[in-house]
């Protein structure tokens, strides 16, 4: 588009309506008309087929794709009984156009090795942490005489690794179906670098 714009002009009290402080906006124009529409500048067209280019990377873990809009690479796991939608974090330095994500690749790798003790001690944390609210949750359902207490040990039975995502520092996000401990609720464990 080409447009004709004008400074915003701040207006006291519509902030003031909802109680929010009314900031200076340099950056923020009001839409006065739209000139021209469908414009295409070369250069800008060009990024824009860049971006729009899928990237794929094919690994022995499984294949993963470059959503450009998230900053991630996203695929499944597949690796014995581990079947899990995992993200990779792209790395820090990486140029639009040559994106990789060898470090969230390589934390990945180390991390199948170990995922179902990893998994087992994730979901001890999580029912550790959890396990009185799930039961306050079940207090909450309208007949909650008709299923059995919440115990850790049940906890830990009904939630599923559902998906993994990892920075390019080698953090882990864990996200769990609830296995409607919260009525559909997600259940997120985030692990350091360090463990």
């Amino acid at each position: 588009y080409v447009v004709r714009v004008r400074r915003a002009i701040t207006d006291p009290a519509g902030g003031s309506t909802y109680g929010a402080p009314m900031t200076d906006r340099p950056h923020q124009f009001a839409l006065d008309e739209v000139l021209q529409r469908d414009v295409h500048i070369p250069a800008l067209d060009e990024r824009l087929g860049q971006w729009l280019r899928p990237v794929s990377i094919a690994t022995a873990l499984g294949d993963f794709e470059l959503d450009r809009s998230l900053g991630w690479f996203s695929g499944r796991v597949r690796s014995g009984s581990v079947d899990v939608a995992a993200s990779l974090a792209i790395d820090d330095g990486s140029i639009e156009g040559s994106e990789t994500c060898r470090a969230a690749l390589a934390r990945l790798v180390e991390l199948v090795g170990e995922l179902p003790e990893a998994d087992a001690r994730w979901r001890a944390f999580a029912a550790s942490k959890l396990t009185d609210l799930a039961g306050d949750w079940q207090q909450d359902d309208e007949d909650p005489t008709s299923v059995e207490p919440i115990t850790t040990r049940a906890f830990t039975q009904r939630i599923r690794l559902d998906d993994l995502t990892i920075a390019a520092d080698g953090s882990v996000t864990s996200y769990y179906d609830d296995g409607d401990l919260f009525w559909g609720h997600a259940i997120i464990v985030e692990v350091a670098m360090d463990g």
